[in-house]
């Protein structure tokens, strides 16, 4: 009789065990299965309320439990229940204090609920009903404890590892546009959203080997050769290239993948991520050029700097043998006529002819100083202004150079204090003598213009052989040198600008803008030049 009971009862324990080991593979989480478990255990014990504690997870009396009133028991009672991390003793495991005695509770158990020795947590069984808690049903109920333990510290890993994955994915979203995965082959067989939707390329185009179809037609061959590489390695697969965006424009990646192990050693798939490195690549670039830049023109400040020092030697040599041949050759025969007439009366008496020649001496030396003064600082240019002082410049080069140079102003631009108007002078005496040099021709253009703000424009053009591959002295001239690039130097500090245009065959135009300080007077006035009226013509 006993026998058959004692077979329904093993089967029935049997039956309830499977259910356990059920919750765990048919909950997708802790909190889900601890639910069913205690659901599962108040049908199993009887007991009206059921519930479990575990350390360190929740604010609530019970992270899950059945039966209950809200509120019971609070984490600061003196229930057993409320301090599981104590442990618990056997004695203790039927021992109740505190809330439990308040609510008249008559049946109370609490168990550990533990994984290999640690507590992680109490059940607690209580009822108002007294002597339901056999010792044949606690020992079973004990028995399943182990059990609750070991699925709650999996849920717990299994939490811990999707946050952690969690984390991980949002670091890498954060740090890179394009994340994908392939198989240990290499080759594309899950979605890579991130991918299609920078490249604009469908699922099909993308997978096995057709997200190289998206990179740069130039880069494909070396990117499949560093990542057969790696494949074939096993080792980091690291390089660079160009991804069409779904634009059509092509954007600069950093590339990096790893293989992932199983605990095997065996490659279970690869992942990576792309990092548009555009940006930082541009600027790169755009700082080599500038250091390039940078050297460049260090290098003609330094040319400038010689060439300075040198025109300023041949200056200083070309006074010294102009005074030493010229004046000084002058004054000396002055001199001795002069001694010659006071040491001979006789001469003094009839010496008209002496004091004519004497006369001439004289002439000649005043009209060299004059001409020494006036390449040193053209007195028309403080007198009356920069245009009469081009025009008088003009007529120099005509009869020096046989350089015919046409003026052409409506205004003239009087000088100012800041020594603008002497810069711009000399601007165009500097390309008046390239003109000379090495333009080929002996015919030039110089228009003065007024532009809006006080500003003033000055080109100076001529039709000569232009910038030609064998013309090297005037392209030299221009890089080095008080040429083209010592003018440009010095406007451009003064807040102007130089533009030049030159055609091959066609000849050469420079253009300088810059602004002139005001004056109490209006600062552009009509042009009248009064000592050369006819080598500057109106604009009009």
């Amino acid at each position: 009789m006993h026998a058959p009971r004692e077979r329904r009862k093993t089967d029935k324990r049997i039956h309830q065990i499977g259910a356990l080991h059920a919750l765990f593979a048919q909950k997708s989480s802790r909190v889900e299965y601890l639910r069913a478990v205690a659901e599962l255990l108040k049908v199993i014990s009887g007991c009206e309320n059921v519930g479990i504690r575990l350390l360190n997870r929740q604010e609530e009396p019970h992270e899950a439990g059945v039966g209950f009133s809200t509120g019971f028991p609070t984490p600061s009672g003196d229930c057993i229940c409320a301090r599981p991390s104590n442990g618990l003793s056997e004695q203790e495991e039927s021992f109740s204090q505190g809330a439990c005695m308040e609510h008249r509770f008559a049946s109370t158990l609490v168990l550990p609920v533990q994984y290999h020795g640690t507590t992680l947590g109490v059940i607690h069984f209580a009822d108002h009903r007294s002597g339901i808690f056999g010792e044949e049903l606690v020992q079973f109920l004990r028995g399943l404890t182990p059990l609750i333990g070991e699925a709650a510290h999996r849920f717990d890993i299994e939490s811990d590892l999707r946050q952690s994955e969690e984390r991980y994915r949002s670091l890498v979203q954060a740090s890179a546009q394009i994340v994908w995965t392939t198989d240990p082959k290499g080759e594309v067989i899950d979605d890579v959203p991130s991918w299609r939707a920078f490249t604009g390329q469908s699922w099909d185009e993308v997978r096995g080997w057709g997200w190289v179809d998206a990179l740069h037609p130039d880069d494909r061959e070396q990117a499949e050769i560093v990542w057969r590489n790696a494949l074939a390695k096993a080792t980091m697969y690291q390089t660079e290239y160009r991804i069409r965006r779904a634009n059509g424009d092509y954007y600069d990646f950093a590339v990096r993948g790893v293989p992932v192990r199983d605990p095997a050693g065996t490659i279970r798939e690869w992942i990576g991520a792309c990092v548009d490195v555009t940006e930082r690549r541009d600027a790169s670039r755009k700082i080599l050029d500038l250091n390039q830049s940078l050297e460049q023109r260090a290098e003609q400040l330094g040319a400038l700097a010689t060439e300075l020092t040198l025109t300023e030697f041949r200056e200083r040599k070309h006074l010294a043998q102009v005074l030493h041949d010229e004046l000084q050759q002058l004054l000396v025969a002055g001199k001795i006529r002069v001694d010659l007439l006071s040491q001979n009366p006789e001469i003094l008496a009839q010496g008209a002819g002496h004091l004519q020649k004497l006369d001439q001496v004289i002439a000649e030396s005043i009209k060299l100083c004059r001409s020494l003064m006036t390449e040193l600082s053209p007195p028309l240019l403080t007198e009356i202004g920069v245009v009469a002082a081009v025009g008088a410049l003009a007529r120099q080069l005509k009869e020096t150079h046989d350089l015919v140079v046409r003026v052409v102003s409506d205004y003239e631009i009087p000088a100012d204090n800041e020594g603008i108007c002497l810069l711009l002078f000399q601007a165009v005496r500097e390309l008046l003598f390239n003109v000379v040099k090495h333009s080929g021709t002996r015919q030039a253009l110089i228009r003065f213009s007024r532009l809006a703000g006080n500003r003033v424009e000055v080109e100076v053009s001529d039709q000569g052989v232009g910038f030609s591959a064998g013309n090297m002295r005037f392209r030299k001239s221009l890089a080095t040198g008080l040429g083209l690039f010592g003018i440009r130097e010095r406007i451009v500090q003064k807040g102007g600008e130089v533009v030049v245009e030159s055609t091959v065959g066609k000849g050469t135009r420079v253009t300088i803008r810059m602004g002139i300080p005001s004056a109490e007077k209006e600062f552009f006035q009509e042009c009248k030049d009064p000592v050369a009226e006819m080598d500057i013509i109106p604009g009009r």
